[in-house]
C-alpha cells in the first residue's frame, strides 16, 4: 500500500507509523438522541513530517478511493472542503466495510506546527450525520495552540 493510502487510519490508531508521540480519544455525544461517535488524536511530528502527512492526505483521494487495512475495505474515498483553521487542513469521507456493515466516516486533519489533529468521525443510525462536529475541531485546537504558545 502505497504511504498516503490509509494515511489517516494509521495514524488514527494506537500502531501510528511516523509520530514521535501520539494520543487518542474516542468522544460520543451529549444528547442521548446523537449516535455520532468522533474519535480524535493529537500527534506530534517534525514539522516537515507533519507537513508532509498533510500534503499525501490532500491528493490521496485523487488516486486513491478504494484500500484494505487491517481486514477492513474502505472505498468511495472523496475529498471535502477542509475547515479554515490551523496552519493547514484537508477533509475527505468513506465509506468503511465494517464486519459487513457499510459504515461512512468522515475525517478531518489540521496541522497546527508540527502537530496534527486528527478527527473522524460516525454515525450508524443515520450516515448524513457522520461529520466531525465543528465545535470539537475548535475546541481542541483553541488547547493546542494554548498549550503551544
Amino acid at each position: 500500500m502505497p504511504a498516503a493510502r490509509g494515511h489517516v487510519l494509521l495514524h488514527l490508531h494506537p500502531e501510528s507509523r511516523g509520530a514521535e508521540a501520539r494520543a487518542a480519544r474516542t468522544l460520543t455525544a451529549k444528547n442521548e438522541l446523537d449516535a455520532t461517535i468522533a474519535s480524535l488524536a493529537l500527534l506530534a511530528y517534525e514539522q516537515s513530517d507533519a507537513e508532509k502527512v498533510v500534503a499525501d492526505l490532500r491528493t490521496a483521494p485523487k488516486s486513491c478511493t478504494a484500500y484494505e487495512h487491517a481486514d477492513y475495505k474502505h472505498s468511495g474515498v472523496k475529498a471535502l472542503p477542509a475547515p479554515q483553521q490551523g496552519d493547514e487542513a484537508v477533509s475527505f469521507k468513506l465509506t468503511s466495510s465494517v464486519e459487513g456493515t457499510d459504515v461512512p466516516m468522515t475525517f478531518t486533519i489540521v496541522r497546527s506546527g508540527s502537530t496534527l489533529a486528527a478527527f473522524y468521525a460516525m454515525n450508524l443510525l443515520d450516515a448524513d450525520k457522520a461529520q466531525v462536529p465543528a465545535e470539537l475541531i475548535e475546541m481542541q485546537l483553541t488547547n493546542l495552540e494554548k498549550t503551544a504558545g
